[in-house]
């Protein structure tokens, strides 16, 4: 009779009691429901996850829930299939295992049979010797008898068998031991021979190592055993880094092909190992913690970025582990992941569109807490999505239309309802982010600089709702606390106006700065520290009517202003175009009685002048018409607007807030330290200033939250004169 699998052994052991007792509730089930498929389950109430109530996360609809929900599990059809898919190649790696172990076991009893041959030509040579060793070391003669008997039994009918097995549990098989040597070893005949069988080995390895998880190794008997952290890292790192180029060599596969591997004439050959290599990494990048390691399989996974694509269920699992990396690991591993999102997103247009979303996603649920010490990342985040949306201008029209409009929606909402809580919705920094997103998105592909025309890019059509939805979050509350959110939305425009070449009237929204009460009334004396307006959307009502917060906002609307004309200051209507300014700034320093904003204001107006007047003796000598626009355009690009009165005195103006910029930097990185050192003696007002300090720092660190009394102080019958005619296109 045949010898029984090792295989089929471990099944009647472990698994064969529970697979009849699933067989009968099954059939309970079926005889219960008349034989009928159920059409589909019910989701049980403990596995639905529980929505934060959040005002800001009406950014992201039930749309994107649905996309997220995708990316992290895959569509349900390609789920059960690819989880059959699964288990089959499963079974077919533990087969593998069995046939090898079987070749080892046959290569032992090669060896005994070899063994006992020698010792029979012994006996014939040397008999002398041969009864030696009968006497003194009989152990050696027996060699392999136990093996024999082993066989026989194999061989004998089953009901001899029967009750031996009964009485005699099998037992389970061990796993080796791994050790460096063999690790080594593996590595050796992948570099030098490209060995598929090694590879084989190493990745069955890898299965183990993966297995840190104890759900997934529950109920699963692995080849090798890893108890040492160093064999662990050794094997991984080890793993990563050789085995794509084996997959490479044998399908002769490039890694700058534009093609994927699966189209090799050779895939078939491979593509099990191939996908089970893919798992492995997968399972190791969800659990790994140390961030040296995590970081060298982010780096060395890039190089089966390609492999990945062929696996629809093991991309997208792939995608959302490195969005997820991207959003919240250290600054090294946002950088190599965001890389292998590009590459990912370049080999299909399904996985650009699914990048395309996903990163928008992750970068809306990351730029919540915003302060000046992740500022940094949410700008290198921002400069990430701006890049990836580079890639295909065609798929990127589309998805940040859907999401564009979508801000717009709610912006209409607001305006409609005038419900604090649908200002709520706007006024918060991820909105404000957005808005600052989409600007850049289209400051940077739309430049005019480049000579890149409108009919070849078909982002321009992007900006004029940016813009139009902008200037509608800016008229939405116009009350003083909210001049900081305000100045971010004009740095936007500005951003637009500058690289788009589009003029966008934005002076009249700074001089309603100007023209506030907050500027025009006596301030009051404070020991405040000095307002920082770009980590802040709203003012602490500490912050209102007092000298240093006066001070801040004449600075900023200022220099806003100066950038704004600084940018205009080459175009050959320069002069027609500053006159509604200079009738503005002349009226506010009529009535203005504070001898320093009257300064600053009086400055520009100078050199608002003395650029204009520039222009004037420039353009007195052409001989062409305005309606010869080829002509003016030369005109305009002939003079550098940093060269005219206006640029050079807003680029001193410029490095100055730089230098601050940096002082302020400098400062707050002190504060991290603690200081010993401090006097004890301190005199009352010191005392008075510590604590209006502490206090402040308290307000600004709630300050991203927009409450419901920040918007008591709207005027019932004013507040929504600036946007009562402000019209959104339709969304439907």
């Amino acid at each position: 009779m045949a010898k029984t699998k090792k295989s089929t052994k471990r099944f009647v052991q472990n698994k064969l009691k529970g697979e009849l007792e699933r067989r009968k509730q099954y059939k309970k089930k079926k005889e219960l429901y008349g034989g009928g498929k159920p059409k589909g389950k019910k989701i049980p109430e403990h596995y639905q996850q529980k929505e934060e109530e959040d005002n800001t996360e009406n950014l992201i609809t039930e749309e994107d829930e649905d996309l997220w929900d995708e990316i992290e599990n895959g569509e349900e059809n390609e789920l059960s299939e690819e989880d059959e898919d699964d288990i089959e190649e499963d079974n077919e790696l533990e087969e593998e295992e069995e046939e090898e172990e079987e070749e080892e076991e046959e290569e032992e009893i090669n060896e005994i049979e070899e063994h006992k041959k020698q010792l029979e030509e012994l006996k014939e040579k040397d008999p002398e010797f041969y009864k030696f060793l009968q006497e003194n070391d009989k152990e050696l003669l027996d060699f392999g008898n136990d093996e024999a008997d082993n066989n026989v039994e194999d061989e004998m009918p089953e009901d001899e068998n029967i009750e031996e097995e009964e009485e005699e549990e099998e037992e389970v098989p061990k796993a080796k031991q791994l050790t460096k040597y063999m690790i080594i070893n593996w590595q050796k005949q992948i570099v030098e021979k490209n060995s598929l069988k090694s590879t084989k080995k190493m990745i069955i390895a890898l299965r183990a190592a993966a297995a840190i998880d104890e759900e997934f190794a529950e109920g699963k008997e692995f080849s090798y055993a890893i108890d040492n952290i160093s064999i662990f890292n050794k094997l991984v790192l080890t793993a990563v880094k050789y085995i794509t180029p084996v997959f490479n060599h044998h399908l002769n596969y490039s890694e700058d092909s534009k093609q994927l591997p699966s189209q090799s004439k050779k895939w078939n050959k491979v593509q099990p190992l191939v996908k089970h290599y893919l798992q492995n990494i997968i399972r190791l990048l969800k659990q790994l913690t140390d961030q040296k390691i995590l970081y060298f399989v982010c780096k060395n996974s890039q190089a089966a970025i390609k492999y990945f694509a062929c696996f629809p269920k093991l991309s997208k699992e792939y995608l959302k582990l490195m969005l997820n990396f991207w959003a919240v690991s250290e600054e090294k591993i946002k950088i190599v992941s965001f890389l292998n999102i590009r590459s990912l997103s370049l080999c299909s247009s399904q996985l650009m569109n699914i990048s395309l979303k996903g990163i928008y996603l992750a970068f809306v649920r990351n730029c919540k807490a915003t302060s000046i010490h992740t500022w940094t990342i949410i700008n290198f985040m921002m400069n990430c999505v701006v890049e990836l949306y580079g890639l295909d201008f065609v798929a990127s029209y589309q998805t940040a239309f859907v999401y564009i409009r979508q801000l717009a929606i709610q912006l209409r909402n607001a305006i409609v309802l005038k419900k604090k809580e649908s200002f709520k919705i706007v006024y918060n920094w991820q909105y404000v982010h957005c808005l600052r997103l989409w600007s850049r998105l289209v400051s940077v592909y739309c430049d005019y600089s480049t000579g890149t025309d409108e009919s070849e890019n078909i982002l321009f059509s992007l900006i004029y709702p940016i813009t139009q939805i902008i200037i509608g979050t800016i008229c939405l509350v116009p009350t003083a606390r909210f001049f900081p959110l305000r100045f971010h939305c004009i740095r936007a425009l500005l951003e637009i106006n500058e690289k788009t070449k589009t003029y966008i009237p934005i002076a009249p929204y700074l001089f309603e700065v100007l023209n506030s009460s907050e500027i025009q009334q006596k301030a009051k004396a404070s020991t405040l520290k000095a307002f920082d307006f770009r980590f802040n959307i709203k003012a602490n009502k500490s912050y209102l009517h007092t000298r240093i917060y006066q001070d801040g906002l004449v600075e900023e609307t200022i220099s806003l202003l100066l950038n704004f004309y600084a940018q205009s200051s080459n175009s050959i209507a320069f002069p027609e175009l500053v006159i509604p300014a200079q009738i503005q700034l002349k009226r506010f320093i009529k009535k203005s009685k504070n001898v320093k904003v009257n300064k600053q204001v009086q400055q520009l107006l100078e050199k608002i002048n003395q650029t204009s007047s520039f222009i004037e003796s420039q353009r007195s000598a052409v001989d062409f018409s305005p309606s010869e626009k080829e002509k003016v355009v030369a005109f305009e690009r002939g003079i550098n607007p940093t060269e005219t009165p206006i640029g050079k005195y807003y680029t001193s103006i410029k490095k100055i807030q730089e230098r601050k910029e940096q002082d302020a930097a400098n400062m707050n990185e002190a504060k991290g330290v603690p200081n010993t050192t401090k006097n004890k003696k301190k005199n009352n007002n010191t005392k008075k200033q510590t604590k209006e300090e502490e206090i402040s720092e308290a307000e600004e660190e709630i300050d991203n939250e927009i409450n419901d009394s920040d918007f008591d102080e709207m005027d019932e019958d004013n507040d929504m004169d600036v946007v009562e005619d402000f019209v959104l296109s339709d969304d439907e």
